[in-house]
């Protein structure tokens, strides 16, 4: 009896990562990059380079499981929307279950970020493989309104020259403003 309970136990907790394994290799094939977290210095430098206001509204394109967003939140005094999007569901499921607990103004989404509505941001957060980056530079630059800072973590725009680039320990943060 003990023995059954433990290999169902066991199934249940194999099937899981098997799932999330598929989820996060599928991600990496649609995107090119895999789930790969933001540090917490890294997160807030870019936090604090994105110089954000009450009434701004922040998205993050491949947000795993919300570390900016969830950073944005904290250091933001007044009304910021803020909106993350990922592939790899388990994430976004996790990042849901972590904002219902900490009640912040935040949306996560199990989908695309290419087709999403970008036309209203005023701060765009992305952790991404150049390819990824240079794809969003072709297909959504022109949909950004003028003003709208992109703070990109590790990677360049190849296409664009960015207004600053800061060094965190072994991270290189790229800000570009349109």
């Amino acid at each position: 009896m003990i023995t059954n309970i433990f290999l169902l136990i066991f199934g249940i907790i194999l099937l899981g990562a098997l799932i999330f394994s598929v989820w996060m290799l599928w991600g990496f094939f649609h995107y090119g990059a895999p789930l790969v977290s933001t540090s917490k210095k890294t997160a807030q430098k870019m936090v604090e380079l994105a110089a954000i206001h009450p009434g701004k509204t922040i998205y993050d394109l491949g947000c795993g499981v919300g570390a900016i967003l969830f950073e944005v939140a904290k250091n933001s005094s007044g009304d910021v929307k803020c909106f993350g999007y990922d592939l790899v569901r388990p994430a976004i499921w996790f990042a849901r279950i972590k904002n219902f607990f900490l009640k912040k103004n935040i949306q996560f989404y199990s989908q695309d970020f290419f087709t999403a509505n970008l036309s209203d941001a005023d701060v765009i957060f992305c952790y991404l493989f150049p390819k990824v980056i240079d794809k969003i530079y072709t297909e959504k630059w022109a949909e950004l309104p003028t003003g709208c800072r992109i703070i990109s973590h590790g990677f360049p725009f190849t296409s664009l020259q960015p207004t600053h680039v800061v060094q965190v320990g072994k991270d290189k943060i790229y800000v570009y403003e349109k």
